[in-house]
């Protein structure tokens, strides 16, 4: 038997409706994504920590860019080490604390182990009255952080800050460190505290003195920064710790050529001491 021929009309209609089908779903395919359509961003995942931090630093950014050095958004995205890996020493603080809580109205020292490690600051700065608040190899960031738990309590009469030769050495640009001072001012006066902030300038030492022209870049950034508030003062010790020929004193330093004896303390204190004295 033989199959009844369509009409060649038809056959043509029905070998085109498929291609039309197709056409169609990619024209609707074009439309609904256009080759230049800005894809969504996938969210980065930020720990508590981090997000903890920021937060307190909020508003901060208004206003606060590093002095045109450096891209605000290139200093947020440099990888910090989390804050909270001060919490033992934090704690231990706290602690002392409940014994017997410091009255108000002292000059609290924060910042990196420079501080936490002067033993005799109470006995040097006398008769000025000081609180020692320092934490381990600190950067400006971890100030930030733990500001309102050991700046805050205490109703300062005047925040001495020492921090930034740790950031230096973990590659953070000065710049960045520039803008994290400012940050810390930032945070202090978030927290009510109106009375003077002192900030001692980055010191030089034999085992990062490949490091000084980047710190010496910082102190300077610095320096400008807080020349511009009389309630804002930089305290150069730099000079201080060196011969008259200009090499680091070696007496200064311990073995690891990093952190200071009782010497270098005192070259401090003789530089720190009568600035704190005639503070306002």
């Amino acid at each position: 038997m033989q199959r009844e021929k369509r009409p060649a009309g038809r056959q043509t209609l029905a070998r085109l409706v498929p291609l039309f089908g197709v056409a169609l779903l990619a024209l609707t395919s074009v439309a609904c994504n256009p080759p230049n359509a800005e894809r969504p961003q996938t969210k980065k995942f930020v720990p508590r920590a981090e997000v903890q931090t920021r937060e307190h630093v909020q508003g901060a950014n208004s206003g606060l860019s590093p002095l045109g050095l450096e891209p605000e958004s290139r200093c947020e995205n440099i990888e910090r080490p989390n804050p909270e890996r001060w919490s033992k020493e934090v704690d231990h603080y706290l602690e002392e604390d409940e014994k017997q809580f410091p009255e108000p109205g002292r000059v609290v020292f924060v910042g990196s182990s420079s501080i936490r490690l002067w033993k005799t600051l109470e006995t040097d700065m006398a008769p000025v009255p000081t609180l020692r608040r320092g934490l381990g190899g600190a950067i400006i960031r971890d100030a930030i952080y733990y500001a309102d738990t050991l700046i805050a309590p205490y109703e300062p009469g005047a925040v001495v800050l020492y921090a930034g030769d740790n950031d230096i050495a973990a590659g953070i640009p000065p710049a960045c460190v520039v803008s994290d001072v400012k940050r810390f001012v930032q945070r202090v006066r978030e927290l009510g505290m109106a009375g003077p902030i002192y900030y001692v300038g980055i010191k030089p030492s034999p085992s990062r003195e490949a490091l000084w022209p980047k710190m010496q870049e910082a102190n300077e950034a610095i320096r400008k920064f807080m020349s511009e508030d009389d309630s804002l003062h930089f305290v150069d010790i730099s000079q201080s710790m060196r011969l008259e020929n200009g090499t680091l004193n070696p007496v200064f330093f311990q073995s690891d050529r990093l952190h200071m004896t009782e010497e270098g303390y005192r070259a401090w204190t003789d530089r720190l001491k009568p600035v704190l004295l005639g503070r306002s």
